[in-house]
């Protein structure tokens, strides 16, 4: 019937550690007595079929959310992820900003340029910013974040006290994209960009599937696509940064217990000793790397 259905089994206890949870955007949340225990079931219900691509990566996010520590924890934990997809969905019923729309153009572009190097399943399969993680692009031990601006020194938004630490990485790369606005007739669109990705994807359909996945999840919904049109955009340039000690960030390590998460913009300019040029990087990355700089 073109609907999709998640559902955990809870106590009445239990349904207070989750918190609440608002009906919103074609999700819906209902909760039914279990005939087998004394229990109830919670039910997440998606009622329309164009937010069917998106709720495959909100079960696996929820369920291993529900695997994180404690049964208490986790059903916090369950409760905190399924209100971050929430606020997710609102956004992306109202159509990207102006600024999502120049972030999401520069991980297309970093995406069709890595499929290049890597083919298209590798790079799709890389791009795992629209999920929720930290990067944009993670390529096993080593990770990229994209950032673009219309201005080479215009602040750029930092949206986690993860998204810059290298810790976990051999490398983590930032990757400044500075372009210009220009109209339509003379330079291909954010809608342009779209469209002649899903006709560069090869025959098969999981490729095409995988693609549209993440596409929704990064906000792109066909319902605004015509906005999407009304700009051209060229790049002016790309500049690779390499992350390490003294790159102007905020971690976790070292803050107040008491600080859960923060958002914050960081002015580039201030990092020319970072820049990083492609024969400094390791071998295996060198050829991804030169496709998403060129």
């Amino acid at each position: 019937d073109l609907t999709a259905a998640l559902g955990i089994s809870v106590t009445e206890a239990e349904m207070h550690a989750i918190g609440e949870l608002s009906d919103a955007n074609g999700v819906e949340f209902l909760t039914e007595h279990d005939s087998v225990s004394s229990g109830r079931w919670f039910l997440i219900h998606a009622l329309e079929a164009e937010d069917l691509p998106l709720f495959g990566p909100i079960a696996d996010d929820l369920a291993e959310a529900l695997l994180s520590g404690s049964r208490p924890d986790a059903l916090i934990a369950f409760g905190d992820e399924m209100r971050r997809w929430l606020n997710f969905l609102r956004i992306a019923r109202k159509g990207l900003s102006p600024e999502a729309q120049l972030g999401l153009w520069g991980e297309l572009e970093t995406l069709r340029r890595a499929a290049r190097s890597c083919g298209w399943s590798d790079a799709i399969s890389a791009w795992v910013g629209p999920s929720h993680a930290a990067q944009d692009f993670i390529f096993g031990s080593w990770a990229v974040e994209v950032k673009t601006t219309v201005h080479p020194r215009q602040g750029v938004k930092i949206a986690s006290l993860e998204q810059l630490d290298n810790e976990p990485w051999d490398a983590l790369y930032l990757l400044h994209r500075t372009v210009k606005m220009a109209p339509p007739a003379e330079a291909p669109t954010l809608k342009q960009l779209v469209q002649s990705i899903r006709e560069d994807l090869p025959a098969g359909e999981r490729n095409l599937i995988d693609f549209e996945t993440r596409l929704h999840a990064a906000g792109y919904n066909m319902a605004h696509e015509n906005r999407y049109g009304k700009h051209g955009i060229i790049q002016e340039s790309a500049t690779l940064y390499l992350i390490r000690d003294g790159f102007p960030r905020i971690l976790r390590e070292g803050l107040h217990s008491g600080i859960i998460e923060a958002k914050y913009r960081i002015a580039l300019n201030t990092a020319a000793d970072f820049t990083c040029e492609i024969s400094a990087a390791s071998t295996v990355a060198q050829p991804l790397l030169t496709e998403m700089l060129k």
